[in-house]
C-alpha cells in the first residue's frame, strides 16, 4: 500500500471525486490504499504541552493542598502548646516524611517552567508578584512580561546596586530573608533551630568537624526566605574557597518557622547541599536547605550539581580538585527555585560583634557581624 500525507490546507483545493479506496479524513491526512486492507488513521496529535500543563496543575493542587493541611495542623498543634513546648510525635513525624513531597515539588517545578504565552505573562506574573507582596523596585525587569515562566520569575535578578555590599562588615547577609537564629556555637556544635529544639553541625553537614582555631570562635545564622524573598544566593565573605560539596538527599518538608517549631531537627531531614570551606579567618560551612516545592538548588560556579533528580537518592561527597574560588564577596553563589532556607556557620575573630538580632529582615549584602 502506498501512503500519501498533507497538510489541511490542501482541503481548499479543488479535489475531484476520490477513487475507490481513497478518503479524505478530517486532520488532513490523505490515505491510499490498493488493497481491501483498511489501514488504521493515527490518532491526532496532542500538544507536549497540554500534558505537561494538566499534570503540572495536578500537583500544584497536590501541593497546595498537603501544604495548607501540614501548616494548618502544625499551626494548630503549635498553637495549643504552652508557649516554647516541643509538640510533635513520632508517629507524626513519620506521617509527614510518608508523604510523596519530593515528587510533588518536581512536578509543581515542572509547572512553574512552562512558557507563559505573552498575553498571560503580565496577569500570571503580576498577580502572583501582588498577592506575595514583591518589591517590583529592585527587580532588574520592570516588565512582567518579560518573564517566560513562573520560574523565571522565582529566580529573577536584581538591579545593579540594588544590594550594596557592606564592605566594613566581616561577613554579611548571604540572601534576603528572616534571620530566626544567629548565636555562637558551643563547643558541643549544637545549633538551635528553634528554643528547646537543637540538632549538632555535624549531623546537618554530614561530615567530621574539626575543632575552632585559638582566638576565634565559630558563628552560626540560620535565614529563612519567603517565597517573596529574592531566591538567589551569593557569597557572605572575602576570599571564600570552596573545598568539597556535600549532597544530602532527604525529605523536602515546608521550612516554615511553625514546621521549625514542630519538627525535630527539621533541617537535617529535607534534602540540602552543603559547601565546606575556608576564607580568611577559618572555616565555613554553607548549607543550601531545600523545601516543599523547591523544585531543585542550584549553584553558579558548579553546573553538574542539582537537588530533587530523582535519581538522587543517596548521599554523595564531591571533593574538587582544586579549591574552587566562586567569586568576591557579594557575587552570586547560588540559588533556589522557590523559597527556602541558608544555615551559615563560620569562623570568626572573637571580638567581631553582631550587627543584626534574631528575627530582623535582612537583604544581602547587610552587615552580620563586624
Amino acid at each position: 500500500d502506498a501512503v500519501i500525507a498533507f497538510t489541511a490546507g490542501m482541503k481548499m483545493l479543488d479535489i475531484p471525486k476520490m477513487p475507490s479506496g481513497i478518503s479524505v479524513p478530517e486532520h488532513g491526512c490523505l490515505w491510499v490504499g490498493t488493497s481491501s486492507a483498511n489501514l488504521a488513521l493515527p490518532e491526532a496529535a496532542v500538544p507536549l504541552w497540554s500534558g505537561v500543563l494538566w499534570s503540572g496543575l495536578s500537583a500544584l493542587l497536590a501541593a497546595i493542598s498537603v501544604f495548607a493541611l501540614v501548616l494548618a495542623y502544625t499551626a494548630w498543634r503549635v498553637c495549643s502548646s504552652p508557649e516554647g513546648t516541643y509538640v510533635s510525635t513520632p508517629s507524626t513525624v513519620r506521617f509527614l516524611r510518608s508523604l510523596p513531597l519530593r515528587w510533588v515539588s518536581r512536578q509543581t517545578g515542572r509547572l512553574a517552567s512552562l512558557q507563559l504565552p505573552l498575553l498571560l505573562r503580565g496577569v500570571v506574573v503580576r498577580g502572583y508578584a501582588w498577592l506575595a507582596g514583591v518589591d517590583w523596585a529592585v527587580c532588574a525587569r520592570q516588565d512582567p512580561r518579560e518573564y517566560s515562566s513562573l520560574q523565571d520569575f522565582f529566580t529573577r535578578e536584581l538591579r545593579p546596586h540594588a544590594r550594596p555590599v557592606d564592605a566594613r562588615a566581616a561577613v554579611v547577609s548571604p540572601c534576603d530573608g528572616t534571620l530566626l537564629r544567629c548565636d555562637v556555637l558551643g563547643k558541643e556544635g549544637w545549633i538551635d533551630q528553634v528554643k528547646g529544639c537543637q540538632y549538632r553541625l555535624g549531623e546537618l553537614v554530614g561530615t567530621a568537624i574539626p575543632p575552632v582555631e585559638e582566638g576565634k570562635k565559630r558563628c552560626f545564622a540560620v535565614i529563612y526566605l519567603r517565597p517573596s524573598d529574592y531566591h538567589r544566593f551569593h557569597i557572605p565573605v572575602d576570599g571564600l574557597q570552596v573545598h568539597r560539596r556535600v549532597h544530602l538527599p532527604g525529605i523536602l518538608l515546608p521550612v516554615h518557622p511553625l514546621m521549625c517549631r514542630y519538627v525535630d531537627k527539621l533541617h537535617c531531614g529535607n534534602e540540602r547541599v552543603s559547601l565546606e570551606s575556608s576564607w580568611a579567618q577559618g572555616r565555613l560551612w554553607y548549607v543550601a536547605v531545600g523545601s516543599l516545592n523547591v523544585g531543585s538548588i542550584r549553584l553558579a560556579f558548579d553546573a553538574t550539581f542539582g537537588s530533587n533528580l530523582p535519581d538522587a537518592k543517596h548521599f554523595a561527597v564531591h571533593e574538587y580538585k582544586e579549591p574552587v574560588r566562586p567569586g568576591a564577596r557579594g557575587d552570586e553563589l547560588g540559588r533556589f527555585h522557590f523559597g527556602s532556607t541558608i544555615v551559615l556557620v563560620f569562623d570568626v575573630d572573637a571580638k567581631a560583634q553582631w550587627c543584626a538580632s534574631q528575627g530582623d529582615r535582612l537583604v544581602m549584602g547587610q552587615a552580620l557581624l563586624a
